[in-house]
């Protein structure tokens, strides 16, 4: 089950990673302790994506549509 406190955590263990204060450590839903390091930042994010969307609230990761700007 899916808590707040588990996203929070999540979220501050990919800041410390992405600013470069090395790995990182979160508890996950049963109970036992991950390591994050920069080699699997991308299975932090599928974390933190499920927890947001078990939870219902806004994505730290959804990108939005671009835009078109012309030249001329």
């Amino acid at each position: 089950m899916a808590t707040q406190a588990m996203l929070d955590e999540a979220r501050a263990a990919y800041h410390r990673i992405v600013t470069g204060k090395g790995v990182a450590e979160a508890r996950g839903a049963d109970g036992r302790t991950v390591k994050w390091h920069p080699g699997n930042l991308a299975e932090l994010r599928t974390y933190i994506s499920g927890l947001e969307k078990a939870l219902g609230v806004p994505s730290m990761f959804a990108r939005t549509r671009g835009r078109r700007v012309l030249f001329g």
